[in-house]
């Protein structure tokens, strides 16, 4: 699934790249995974709102209650989770960007 959407994801982030931060959680116990990962869909994670964070104890999970991956938030500036989406999504489609246009997000 991460594969699958991971790219989606990644350009939501440079369209949206002054109103977006992404910030990618991975619970891969082996850091070498999370680049070999990247690098096979051939992503660019050196964007400055591309944050990607290494969680190898899956605290972030505990603390969410994550019950399946994908697992993706869309949290406000003020920090408040204000979408949470289980599973995968079409992060390009018109859903998102209704939801990002009412200003859900901000």
């Amino acid at each position: 699934p991460c594969v699958k959407e991971m790219p989606d994801l990644l350009e939501l982030a440079e369209r949206e790249k002054d109103n977006l931060v992404f910030i990618a959680i991975s619970v891969d116990r082996e850091p070498e995974k999370i680049t070999r990962f990247f690098e096979k869909i051939g992503a660019d994670i050196t964007k400055e709102n591309i944050i990607i964070a290494h969680d190898p104890r899956m605290l972030a999970s505990t603390a969410f209650e994550t019950r399946m991956f994908p697992e993706s938030y869309i949290i406000d500036k003020k920090g408040m989770i204000k979408r949470k989406i289980i599973g995968v999504t079409d992060w390009l489609g018109d859903d998102i960007k209704a939801l990002l246009d009412t200003g859900l997000a901000e």
